[in-house]
């Protein structure tokens, strides 16, 4: 399917920032209100973390963004929903999440005392 081609994509621009980890995992879009509320479709979910930061303070990193990028949190996990995201998007959130990545280091960089 092309939105799980879109994360696979996605989470491995993602996963080339020092300390990022990423997964893919498959859930739900929830859809509409008015006619169709609590209706949910099938979505591919980028689940991004850092070893620095908790899924809300790395939320409220990607909320800083030129555009703010608006991700979910479920169960302390930040998720990236590609059925929101349009394709000319994702570069935009790689970018924020590689700047992110830098103005936060990886953390087993961090504990290196170079002796």
């Amino acid at each position: 399917e092309e939105l799980a081609a879109r994360a696979k994509r996605l989470a491995e621009l993602v996963a080339q920032n020092p300390g990022m980890k990423v997964e893919i995992q498959l859930g739900e879009s929830v859809v509409g209100g008015g006619s169709t509320p609590g209706q949910s479709l099938p979505t591919s979910l980028v689940c991004v973390s850092h070893p620095r930061l908790s899924a809300q303070a790395l939320e409220a990193e990607l909320r800083k963004n030129e555009p703010p990028i608006v991700a979910r949190i479920e169960r302390d996990q930040l998720l990236l929903d590609l059925r929101t995201v349009f394709e000319s998007q994702e570069k935009i959130i790689a970018g924020a999440l590689r700047r992110i990545a830098e103005e936060f280091g990886d953390a087993a960089a961090g504990n290196a005392t170079g002796a």
